[in-house]
């Protein structure tokens, strides 16, 4: 499977205080820049009964097909909302350049474009379920698109700093088991994890790995005090 070169398009929602609403910073990585009003589509009592119906932990993929529909519409507004017709035109741009530049590295590699959802100005805003966005053009929830995916992006107003850690590492594996999801196979997973970190770290980094499943969440955290442990997985 080819790899995806991703450029980013960053979405800064910003009070507008000469509006009484809010305004888009809309900045590609290709320079690009552009300002646009943003009204939200609902009220609180609309997103408080859109939540009920749709969640807040059941996601996209576990909704049936009426709470489907509503989601969608949901999505749609949001998204119309958010992408004016400027700010919709950078994020083809920025597909389109991203495109561009994957071709003339590598005809194998896809191009897509990382919507990076910036809210550290909007804290009121936090509670919205952003993650519905929908393009109703392509029939696509920007958070399951992966061309055009959709993050939250927290600006820190530190960088974190390296961990020193002697040799070899001791990571810990752990594998999530939802009671209302079907069962994974825990060991195809465990097989991967090791894998992956045989890809990403030098021979002399790996180290011994603890699998801890079937224990309740009170036990899990015994484990990490009674041995040295650098990673967790």
């Amino acid at each position: 499977m080819s790899s995806i070169a991703y450029a980013n398009l960053d979405l800064q929602l910003q009070r507008a205080p000469e509006t009484g609403s809010y305004r888009v910073l809309a900045q590609s990585s290709g320079g690009q820049s552009v300002r646009a009003p943003f009204v939200l589509p609902f009220t609180q009592g609309e997103l408080e009964e859109f939540i009920q119906i749709a969640g807040p932990g059941r996601g996209m993929r576990r909704i049936e097909t009426q709470e489907m529909e509503a989601a969608k519409r949901f999505g749609a507004k949001l998204y119309d909302a958010l992408f004016t017709a400027d700010v919709r035109s950078t994020l083809q741009s920025s597909l389109d350049q991203a495109r561009q530049r994957a071709a003339a590295t590598s005809h194998r590699k896809r191009a897509g474009v990382r919507v990076r959802l910036r809210l550290n100005d909007v804290p009121e805003l936090l509670a919205v379920p952003w993650e519905y966005l929908y393009n109703p053009s392509v029939n696509q929830f920007l958070a399951l698109s992966t061309e055009t995916p959709l993050v939250r992006y927290l600006d820190l107003p530190e960088s974190t700093r390296p961990l020193r850690a002697s040799l070899p590492l001791r990571i810990i594996v752990m594998i999530a088991g939802p009671r209302d999801l079907p069962a994974l196979d825990a060991r195809q997973a465990a097989r991967f994890g090791a894998l992956r970190h045989r890809r990403t770290l030098p021979d002399p980094a790996r180290g011994a790995r603890t699998a801890v499943s079937g224990c309740p969440p009170r036990a899990r955290g015994r484990r990490p005090r009674e041995e040295e442990v650098r990673g967790l997985t």
